[in-house]
């Protein structure tokens, strides 16, 4: 057997080894640790999955029908909007209906069309301005549209679900 102090390559080769065992027992102890992160990680990942993320989803609402008539052709009144939930869940509260008179450069404060609860699948019709709906702010019902205009309604509900739609005004 050889000593350590024959200086043979083989000595140093074993002598150069023997001094890095700290280093690989570093590394080891790293790797561990990452191993232990990525499997928390993993395990968290798993848990929001099943548990669910407790995050707010704004209802899902659709606008159906929208009419605008320069007269009151759309059912007795110069506008309908008729909105649908298309959501699972009930919305509670009023809608903010906004109107824009494209061609004209016209538009509205929010319009509140009054409702306590759209039950899911429901349809709920706004008609006005006279009916069911309340304007704040400046809006466009003191002068009706012209046959032609483009009128683009925004309605949001009271949970912030929205629904845009365009369309041309009547006779």
């Amino acid at each position: 057997m050889l000593s350590a102090c024959s200086g043979t390559s083989l000595d140093r080769f074993v002598l150069l080894h023997r001094k890095k065992k700290g280093l690989s027992l570093l590394i080891s102890t790293l790797l561990l640790v990452v191993m232990v992160v990525a499997g928390a990680a993993l395990i968290y990942a798993y848990l929001v999955g099943f548990i669910g993320n407790q995050t707010h989803v704004p209802a899902s609402i659709q606008i159906t029908g929208f009419c605008a008539s320069a007269t009151t052709k759309c059912g007795g009144d110069i506008y309908t909007v008729t909105i649908d939930n298309i959501g699972s869940s009930p919305i509670t509260g009023a809608f903010s209906l906004t109107f824009a008179d494209s061609t004209n450069a016209l538009g509205t404060g929010p319009v509140t069309c009054a409702n306590s609860n759209l039950a899911a699948g429901a349809t709920l019709t706004c008609s006005g301005p006279a009916t069911n709906w309340t304007p704040t702010g400046a809006n466009i019902f003191s002068s009706n549209p012209t046959a032609g205009d483009e009128i683009t309604v925004s309605v949001v509900s009271a949970d912030g679900g929205t629904a845009i739609t365009v369309t041309r005004a009547t006779a």
